[in-house]
């Protein structure tokens, strides 16, 4: 759940104040019963009150809060102020002329909500992102980092917060490895199921919305990142030469790994298996070389790893490619 907004009049200790506590709220822990010790922190938004007015309530527009202003006289005789609920300021100039007692309102805000989609999980278990809303002066519940391994949706969501008709807002999200990813942008408006116009930069890390203007009600903007592993065309081909040999011959396995793209493979897991007899590959040094901005291991290789749970290859791009040669002397040859 979102904010909630609170507006004191006249009160001894504090005098007209409003403010803001922020979300989430906490929940019932029965259909009677509400939390207990619950301490929810609230922040004092305007000092700009006139301690003599009483205000009657407040109710939401398009994104702005709407106070309404009584004289001390009780006449009914009320004024409107609008105030941006981010930052407390009042917005623009009062107005009047419309009577009433109570401001209750069924009318909901305007809100952007931010959520991150991973549909082929983590590329890295540990890889984490943040999310964040920015513009129109919020500060509070603007920003969400996502946690755990599990893949599609998360938990972890930025908002709700208010927005305002003709603001530009800025959702974004960053992250050590968002470079690994395939990331876009979308948004729709929940309320109708429209599409929203985002403008994302060409990373797809980070996009600019303005609300429109509307009288058909509030427009709830829910902006999806999705980072997908980008997909790889790995292809690999073994040959040895020479293709005839004696007893006492020096046989070469050569390795040949490519990448058809059209993303980097990263991490690619490379194993062989070589024959049970007949080879005597004891003194065997699998060596790596690189082409097309391909990336061997680091250090030397071992036969060991490379024949049981296989060398990890850092880096292949689009049309690179690795070559692993190793060398065996025959022992034994078929009839």
């Amino acid at each position: 759940m979102g904010n909630l907004y609170a507006l004191l009049g006249n009160i001894a200790w504090d005098g007209t104040a409003l403010y803001r506590i922020n979300g989430p709220m906490p929940q019932p822990t029965s259909s009677n019963v509400g939390p207990s010790n619950s301490n929810l922190n609230a922040v004092r938004l305007t000092n700009y009150f006139t301690s003599s007015q009483n205000y009657g309530g407040i109710a939401f527009d398009n994104g702005l809060l709407v106070l309404q202003v009584g004289t001390s006289s009780g006449n009914g005789v009320s004024t409107y102020q609008r105030v941006n609920p981010a930052t407390g300021q009042f917005v623009g100039g009062s107005f009047s002329g419309i009577g009433g007692v109570d401001l209750a309102s069924c009318q909901n805000p305007n809100t952007i909500r931010l959520q991150k989609n991973l549909p082929d999980g983590r590329i890295a278990p540990a890889d984490q992102f943040t999310l964040s809303i920015t513009g129109g002066g919020i500060t509070g519940g603007n920003t969400a980092t996502t946690s755990g391994s599990a893949s599609g949706l998360q938990s972890a969501e930025a908002g709700p917060v208010i927005a305002q008709s003709g603001i530009q807002y800025t959702v974004s999200e960053s992250g050590p490895n968002l470079g690994n990813y395939t990331s876009s942008l979308t948004c729709v408006n929940e309320s109708s199921g429209q599409p929203i116009a985002v403008n994302v930069n060409a990373a797809g890390t980070s996009g600019t919305l303005t609300l429109p203007n509307t009288s058909g009600g509030e427009i709830n903007v829910l902006c999806t990142f999705t980072n997908a592993v980008p997909s790889v065309d790995l292809g690999i081909e073994k040959t040895v030469t020479p293709t005839a040999a004696q007893v006492g011959d020096v046989l070469t396995y050569t390795l040949t790994v490519t990448n058809a793209g059209p993303a980097t493979a990263v991490n690619a897991i490379l194993t062989d298996q070589l024959p049970a007899e007949g080879l005597d590959c004891s003194a065997a040094v699998p060596v790596c070389t690189s082409s097309g901005g391909a990336v061997c291991p680091s250090g030397a290789i071992d036969l060991g790893d490379l024949t049981g749970t296989g060398i990890t290859l850092p880096s292949i791009p689009m049309s690179g490619e690795i070559i692993v040669t190793l060398q065996c002397a025959v022992t034994e040859v078929g009839p």
